[in-house]
């Protein structure tokens, strides 16, 4: 398990997406009415960075193809694709997202 520091994201706003970047991974953050969610950035289907989509209801749309993928769960609502989704923890007012070999 990982545990990465992100709480210079606490002030994004509500249907705002960004990426954040590991040695391994490139994760899109999302803040949805003051909840935090984290899913891998790139769009399963061409390689797309999510976090320049948009969001419509509980899905992320790839700005490339159209795909939408369910933030929550990673599902996409096109196909059988389905995005490896992360958890985004508080801590002592700090945030932290946990990445481990068990994410959905």
């Amino acid at each position: 398990m990982k545990k990465y520091n992100i709480s210079n994201f606490k002030d994004l706003e509500n249907f705002q997406m960004t990426s954040f970047n590991t040695e391994e991974y490139s994760v899109c953050i999302t803040k949805i009415t003051d909840r935090f969610f984290a899913f891998n950035n790139i769009c399963t289907h061409m390689g797309a960075p999510l976090h320049k989509g948009k969001i419509t209801n509980e899905y992320v749309q790839c700005p490339w193809h159209g795909c939408k993928f369910n933030y929550k769960n990673g599902n996409c609502l096109n196909n059988n694709m389905k995005l490896e989704t992360y958890e985004i923890v508080e801590e002592n007012k700090d945030l932290f997202l946990i990445i481990d070999g068990n994410s959905s």
